[in-house]
């Protein structure tokens, strides 16, 4: 990782502040040449759009050594988060934070109304999940409400389109998940509003395929995502394994699986090498690390940072063909990073340096984002020839979109993305609206970045 380079962070020539709504909060969002909100397409030819970065949660301060209340309906910006991991978006556009040391789940509110049981004001902040207290416990299923329930260095979040939220309790080597909307899931019978223990309890280390959910030995589960099915997608990162909790009984991923089981779809345990491309992922090595996610595209397939190997795998869902490869449903294969720590860009996916990937995500246009965290940048490989942020991209290659060439900081806030500093960017999502949201972690910060148009500076 580069040593963080002094910079100067004076005016520009000509620019001027736009006010933007990124995640309920009105905020200079770009401090560039005749910035404007909105489309290119809206405005005059010789406009150009630029990605800006805005922070939407956490003042940037280092949490308190003792253990404080962690805040809840202030504004979001006001608060001290302790580590963020995870982040997540909701169908309401309000962004969810797994915030680690802090032992909760919170809310960064999208917009005035109610949500998750709680009347909430747009750009506020709001514990949903786990002892208001902050304080880390094992207290299982929260059958009074979300917030008796005792969280353990909570580390990934994920939201389905009912509002459901799944989280990795990291330190209670347990998934949890809460009920927006009863039903029978996961082999359980739910009540609406309630969180519910889906998968943990077991020995650590114990990971029998196919044995019942609630039995099985994880060990420090990090990244979680939600596929169309409604299916649990857990990165066991103790174990090197991807594993699933389906909701329902069925064939995924070429295995038949029984609610409330748990299934290894990636990894050996016990060996962490980056082995087995082209066959079944149950047959090839992973090593993921701690805070590392994962996702799940259109098709079902779960992507993988492979953050300990440098590159960025997948497990297909169905026969076809992706980022350029001919696939099998069941098989796994590397779709970023030639397996070599270092930085590259604008190269074929393949041939591109990453350094310690921790998170991944997907925009609709189906594009795949990384939190490459060890270069402190976003990385973006298009699905399509595009132009995305005033750039031409070419389909399959990697681009950064935001981080400046691997230094390592917290500047740059209202600028373009590119031209600011990020430290250890650990979680990625993708909002409706098509912001990314990112938790950046060293920064103990939520950041946001939309597109902003440009046009030509005035002479002077």
């Amino acid at each position: 990782m580069a040593v963080r380079r002094a910079r100067s962070r004076g005016g520009v020539l000509g620019t001027r502040a736009v006010a933007v709504t990124v995640i309920g909060l009105v905020t200079a969002a770009a401090s560039v040449v005749g910035a404007t909100p909105g489309s290119a397409a809206t405005h005059r030819a010789k406009t150009t759009e630029l990605e800006a970065i805005t922070t939407v949660a956490g003042n940037g301060r280092q949490p308190p050594v003792a253990s404080s209340v962690p805040a809840s309906g202030v504004t979001a910006t006001s608060v001290t988060l302790g580590s963020p991991v995870g982040v997540a978006v909701d169908p309401h556009g309000n962004v969810l934070v797994a915030d680690q040391d802090n032992n909760v789940v919170r809310m960064v509110a999208g917009a005035t109304g109610t949500f998750y049981g709680q009347s909430v004001a747009a750009g506020h902040i709001y514990t949903i999940v786990g002892n208001p207290d902050g304080v880390a416990g094992q207290s299982g299923e929260g059958r009074n409400g979300p917030l008796g329930v005792d969280l353990n260095d909570p580390n990934g979040v994920a939201v389905d389109s009912l509002g459901d939220v799944v989280i990795s309790d990291t330190g209670n080597d347990a998934v949890q998940f809460y009920c927006a909307s009863p039903g029978f899931r996961y082999g359980v019978n739910m009540r609406a509003g309630v969180v519910y223990t889906i998968a943990g309890g077991g020995t650590e280390g114990d990971v029998t395929q196919g044995g019942q959910a609630l039995a099985a030995g994880l060990t420090s589960p990090d990244g979680v995502a939600l596929d169309r099915y409604g299916n649990v997608i857990v990165s066991d990162t103790g174990d090197d394994l991807i594993r699933v909790v389906p909701q329902s009984s069925g064939t995924y991923f070429g295995q038949a699986m029984q609610a409330g089981g748990i299934y290894t779809i990636a990894g050996i345990n016990g060996d962490w090498d980056e082995s087995g491309n082209g066959r079944p992922g149950t047959a090839a090595a992973i090593s993921i690390e701690p805070f590392d996610g994962v996702a799940v595209d259109a098709a079902g397939d779960v992507v993988i940072p492979d953050s300990d190997n440098d590159v960025v795998r997948l497990v297909a869902a169905s026969a076809g063909t992706r980022f350029g490869v001919s696939v099998r449903a069941g098989d796994i294969y590397t779709i970023v990073g030639n397996g070599t720590d270092g930085y590259s860009n604008k190269k074929p996916d393949l041939k591109t340096e990453l350094s310690a990937p921790q998170a991944v995500a997907f925009d609709a246009a189906g594009d795949l984002l990384v939190a490459d965290a060890g270069n402190n940048v976003i990385r973006l490989v298009p699905a399509a020839n595009e132009t995305y942020a005033g750039v031409k991209m070419k389909k399959d290659r990697v681009y950064t979109i935001a981080g400046e060439s691997q230094a390592s900081g917290y500047t740059g806030n209202g600028g373009k993305a590119t031209a600011a500093e990020m430290n250890d960017p650990a979680g990625i999502a993708v909002a409706p609206s098509g912001h990314v949201v990112i938790a950046d972690n060293g920064n103990n910060v939520v950041r946001v970045l939309s597109l902003v148009t440009v046009a030509p500076a005035a002479r002077r």
